[in-house]
């Protein structure tokens, strides 16, 4: 069985646990559940382990790697135009047409309300990281890391990655058996993060298992229909900017036959 059946396996096992256990209200399934659950937050954060590792390790590989270093910036320029274009695009297209579509999707009023006295601790941190955003000065100093090892630990990610384009450019200056051990090095690290991540998506039906689980159990019918509906809508989304915006950009500027 593949590993997408095997997570869908467990999405359906977990869904379906979660809501027997939601219905029968058992103190203890209750309490087997709450030993589940930390393993789909276990799951997630391994995750994101991954993500820092894999990000300087393929971008100082690749730049440094690259044959002609002078093309880098029109490249690097080019693909961040396209990605303020696509993002900008996505985000209206999808704060227009989502609304409407999750609208027709009802959710009982009692989990609603257990969602929204969930989210008020999140919905006050936000708030607050809201009120502590810099203005653009600010914002454009916090750019360069003072400490690139401190952005790493806070997630602080574009500064990590200006830090590390400006390293991997450095090492692309390099010559001889000092820039291919240094590019060894990166392309280890790359490919250990990428092991790393197999790895870690091998755990994803259990991780999946536990997240549905811990949902259905605490918001019972409910949560299926909201899970359903967000999946469809995001399909929807997904496929629709795909076919209509990202297919035509890629035959357009990339040469490729739209077919």
């Amino acid at each position: 069985m593949s590993l997408t059946m095997r997570v869908l396996v467990a999405l359906v096992a977990g869904l379906g646990l979660g809501l027997l256990v939601s219905t029968s209200g058992t103190p203890s399934l209750v309490s087997a559940v709450r030993w589940i659950e930390p393993l789909g937050s276990l799951f997630i954060n391994a995750i994101r382990m991954t993500v820092i590792p894999l990000v300087v390790g393929s971008l100082v590989a690749g730049i440094a790697s690259a044959p002609d270093t002078s093309s880098l910036g029109k490249v690097g320029l080019r693909a961040f135009v396209l990605f303020l274009v696509t993002l900008f695009i996505a985000a209206i297209v999808t704060a227009v047409v989502a609304p409407p579509l999750l609208g027709l999707f009802a959710i009982d009023p009692a989990a609603q309300a257990s969602l929204q006295a969930s989210a008020t601790q999140t919905a006050t941190t936000t708030a607050e990281s809201v009120r502590r955003i810099p203005g653009f000065t600010q914002w454009l100093i916090d750019l360069v890391p003072t400490n690139p090892v401190r952005a790493a630990a806070d997630a602080a990610m574009l500064p990590l990655i200006v830090f590390t384009l400006a390293f991997g450019l450095a090492v692309a200056g390099l010559k001889g058996e000092t820039k291919a051990v240094v590019v060894h090095v990166f392309e280890a690290i790359r490919d250990a993060a990428l092991t790393l991540v197999r790895w870690i998506l091998l755990a994803a039906p259990i991780g999946v298992f536990a997240l549905a689980l811990g949902l259905t159990a605490r918001l019972g019918l409910s949560a299926i229909g909201a899970l359903a509906g967000y999946i469809v809508v995001v399909a929807m989304l997904t496929i629709a900017l795909g076919a209509l915006m990202l297919y035509p950009m890629a035959a357009w500027l990339g040469g490729v036959a739209l077919r």
